[in-house]
């Protein structure tokens, strides 16, 4: 099967492309991910990629620069534009550069399906070789981890992650657990726990703070969790923390 590499700076659109289209019907394997150009060409030099997907408008690398680069170096892979923006300069850049196509956001998967099919049949017709699959599974398990990392002091539930990566929510637990060796609701309470710990390091921290700042409006209810996770009170934790670096500052010459 073929390898193919979305790259754009928003999670949503990555998300939205990568689970609304059939790969494997196509011939093609779950996509990789990249945020911006310059880690586009990080896995285009580790990996065989043979169709990009890119945005136009992204940071540190745009897409115009991207594809330029991708034309020199990897002038077989073949290459759809994606952009928020309706402009002719652009499209005429993608002529320039022989792209596939240039997409509108918000995607329409239909049309992007009837590109990468004629994606496919160009690499057949001539004669590319497929690869076998990188971790499309891990890869999205990644891309959650990642997430929820972001957004600790959000809304975290399964239902609200599965909405964003367009699954199932009975899907995406059996994958999380499969993946991590720990439930959904268990993983992102030990993130927030780690990060409150973190946070209350700092002994001018106020404990309500802290609990919002980890996705807990409650008070009350975030040092219920923290005590039975870390064995002791959000207080008692950062006044200990705060003795222990007292002690340390003491033993400095």
């Amino acid at each position: 099967m073929y390898n193919v590499l979305v790259t754009d700076d928003e999670f949503y659109v990555r998300a939205g492309i990568i689970n609304r289209i059939d790969w494997a019907s196509l011939g093609f394997n779950v996509p990789m991910q990249a945020e911006n150009g310059v880690h586009a060409l990080e896995i285009l030099s580790s990996v065989p990629v043979h169709v990009l997907i890119s945005d136009v408008r992204m940071p540190l690398m745009d897409g115009l620069t991207l594809i330029a680069k991708v034309r020199a170096d990897y002038p077989e892979i073949q290459c759809i534009f994606l952009s928020g923006y309706d402009e002719f300069e652009y499209a005429r850049f993608a002529l320039r550069q022989h792209v596939v196509d240039y997409l509108l956001k918000p995607v329409d998967p239909a049309l992007l399906t009837k590109l990468l099919a004629h994606s496919a049949e160009q690499l057949r017709a001539s004669g590319v070789q497929e690869t076998s699959a990188p971790s499309g599974d891990g890869d999205r398990i990644q891309q959650i981890r990642q997430y929820i990392s972001n957004h600790l002091d959000k809304d975290l539930s399964l239902k609200t992650i599965a909405n964003q990566m367009f699954l199932s929510t009975s899907y995406l637990s059996v994958l999380f657990k499969k993946r991590t060796g720990s439930s959904f609701s268990a993983y992102v309470e030990d993130q927030r726990m780690k990060r409150a710990k973190d946070l209350l390091r700092n002994r001018d921290a106020s404990i309500s703070t802290v609990a919002q700042q980890v996705g807990y409006a409650d008070q009350a209810y975030f040092s219920r969790v923290f005590s039975r996770c870390v064995g002791c009170s959000p207080k008692a934790w950062q006044q200990s923390r705060a003795f222990d670096d007292a002690k340390k500052d003491d033993l400095k010459p």
